[in-house]
């Protein structure tokens, strides 16, 4: 009786033991973490219209030589170069510049009509007897303009000091024809003063336009005269022009929307 006793107790207290254990095997098992909501794609900020800079669109430095100028006059001289104006056609958005009337190709705006000055950055020395200048973006300057503007100065440019920029348009009379006009720039091709020379006829009874290029120094407008007359004895150089590009604008890259996000 005391042993049957005490075996039941014992058995009792193993199955206390074994319940917690079994509770344990028997627990669901738990489920993974869910993962967390992928990160939005951030927004690709627009890009703004870039507008080409008025030195990188510049047709360079020219120089002329002068007669007549001096310290006292060369102020005035200056403002009478900055007097030289020429009309371009803007647009009012992105400032693309043109030198006709029309509609932009970008924001098909009708293009403002305004007057600019033709040239930039000039430098007037009494002492070298030079004039320096730049040609404004869009513009053309011719050089019987800048001797106009410098007349009431009593300044003049003489033919035997002056050089011929190598970017440049040469007008020309007496090339009336399209066989003249080939002949006239086949001659100054053979002279070698240019590394570039492109002639064309722009109307009847107009000066062909010779657009000259490169060289590795100035060529003397002696020696340019020369070739010229070669090419023809009724051909003579009229006018020199400096031109220089227009200012492009590039249109603004639209803003890429961000992402969704996902999960």
């Amino acid at each position: 009786m005391r042993i049957t006793r005490s075996l039941t107790l014992g058995m009792a207290v193993l199955f206390a033991l074994a319940a917690p254990i079994g509770a344990q095997d028997n627990k669901a098992p738990e489920k993974p973490a869910k993962p967390g909501a992928a990160p939005a794609t951030p927004a690709t900020p627009a890009t703004p219209a870039v507008k080409m800079s008025a030195s990188s669109q510049s047709g360079g430095t020219n120089s002329v030589a002068v007669s007549g100028l001096t310290k006292e006059n060369s102020t005035t001289a200056k403002t009478a170069l900055e007097g030289i104006t020429h009309t371009a056609w803007r647009c009012p958005d992105c400032s693309m510049t043109q030198m006709e009337k029309g509609e932009c190709p970008m924001c098909k705006k009708e293009l403002v009509s305004e007057k600019t000055p033709a040239l930039k950055s000039i430098m007037v020395d009494a002492d070298k007897g030079t004039i320096g200048f730049a040609i404004a973006p869009g513009a053309m300057v011719r050089l019987s303009e800048i001797e106009t503007a410098l007349q009431a100065q009593k300044i003049t440019v003489p033919r035997d000091k002056q050089t011929i920029s190598p970017n440049s348009t040469l007008m020309v009379s007496g090339a009336t024809s399209e066989d003249s006009v080939k002949k006239l720039e086949a001659e100054l091709k053979s002279s070698k003063l240019f590394d570039s020379v492109s002639a064309k006829l722009v109307g009847t009874g107009k000066p062909a336009e010779v657009t000259v290029k490169g060289g590795t120094t100035p060529a003397t407008r002696a020696k340019v005269e020369e070739a010229i007359t070669k090419a023809g004895p009724d051909f003579k150089l009229v006018d020199i022009v400096w031109s220089s590009p227009v200012a492009m604008a590039t249109p603004a890259t639209p803003a890429t929307p961000a992402a969704p996000k996902k999960g």
